[in-house]
């Protein structure tokens, strides 16, 4: 390209045997040094435009002090195009290494996605399994201990009666599991009805008289002064939630008392069911109650004061509770202080009612 515009010619051939040279050089350059990158790409062109601009300098120099400066700034120029093509390949090469990670980590989630499928199939299928023969044993004991084969031994019954409460809590444990797989599946229906929460609450107050009598712990319940609202409830597993929340705070209270209370609070927007059962056990840090409705999530101190839990009973509360409109949550003034829990609910059940009773109206017309 440059000899002809000086009249020189015989070295014509040389450009045409240099094609297969060019051809593969670029070639090279395309796979290699990703050539046609568009970011690599403008900045090779800039880097060489401003290097031919600075040559041109270079060779037009008159003095030998601009023939020096001109050198030095064409030779740091030189060095700084290198570094910076380099920096510019490192990053695409980056940016290309992080796509394919992205698209590696895709796949995996697909295949996590499956496993966990899997994982939630195979813990239904054995939580229906194991249900069906521990109520059999449940069953079973109960009648041993009501004498139906016959009068039992007090060395044994105390012995069926531990039976009892280690079978018990199997049940309970396969209830979760199973809750949990529902859950996570979305396959979890409700029944909601309207319903007292007054009724639950005393019921659940009553059934937990005994064991607090084992324990030596003092039991309250304070009851709203009158009839509160009904809510619309799914009344087994929401009662599920009020065992789970007043186990726990007798199983974390070593001694003092246990505290159930029932009140309805009125907004702007309706009135809403709230309870609350406090204890006066041994409390929680602000890091445990930031954590503690989450799966397979145990307090530090209820660790060491029950050993048995595995941290689901919370966190499918707070399912529960979520699906029923309405929200729990935890305070506590810290480790050793107690602590209690909170759980609200909007009080629809007359809304309901007139809706149901509107559409009813509005499909006979």
């Amino acid at each position: 390209m440059l000899l002809p515009i000086f009249g020189i010619f015989y070295l014509n051939w040389f450009g045409q045997i240099s094609i297969v040279a060019m051809a593969i050089s670029i070639a090279y350059a395309i796979t290699r040094h990703n050539l046609l990158n568009t970011r690599v790409v403008t900045t090779e062109i800039f880097i060489t435009l401003i290097n031919i601009i600075i040559l041109i300098r270079f060779v037009g120099s008159v003095s030998p002090e601009e023939f020096i400066f001109n050198g030095l700034v064409l030779l740091g120029v030189i060095m700084f195009s290198i570094l910076l093509i380099r920096s510019v390949l490192q990053e695409v090469r980056q940016r290309e290494e992080i796509g394919k990670l992205a698209e590696d980590l895709k796949v995996a989630n697909i295949e996590l996605k499956k496993l966990d499928q899997m994982k939630s199939e195979f813990v239904s299928l054995a939580s229906h399994q194991l249900r069906t023969p521990l109520t059999v044993i449940k069953g079973y004991i109960s009648m041993i201990q009501e004498g139906s084969f016959g009068k039992v031994a007090d060395q044994l019954n105390d012995a069926l009666r531990k039976i009892y409460i280690s079978n018990e809590t199997l049940i309970n444990l396969v209830g979760d599991f199973l809750n949990l797989s529902r859950i996570e599946s979305g396959k979890m229906k409700y029944m909601f009805e309207p319903t007292q929460a007054e009724e639950m609450i005393q019921s659940v107050y009553e059934e937990f008289m005994e064991v607090v009598k084992e324990k030596k712990l003092e039991l309250r319940y304070e009851k709203p002064a009158g009839p509160l609202a009904k809510a619309m409830l799914d009344k087994d597993k929401f009662r599920q939630v009020i065992m789970n929340l007043v186990d726990n705070a007798i199983k974390y209270t070593p001694e003092g008392s246990v505290t159930l209370k029932l009140e309805e609070e009125k907004t702007e927007t309706g009135k809403n069911i709230l309870f609350s059962v406090s204890d006066s056990g041994v409390g929680m840090s602000t890091e445990d109650l930031a954590g503690i409705f989450k799966r397979f999530s145990r307090g530090e101190g209820g660790s060491k004061v029950n050993t048995n839990g595995l941290g689901l009973g919370l966190y499918l509360a707070k399912r529960i509770v979520t699906d029923h409109g309405g929200e729990i949550w935890a305070t506590s003034d810290g480790p050793g202080k107690g602590s209690t829990f909170w759980v609200r609910v909007p009080a629809r059940a007359e809304q309901v009612q007139k809706e149901k009773e509107v559409k009813e109206f509005v499909e006979k017309i």
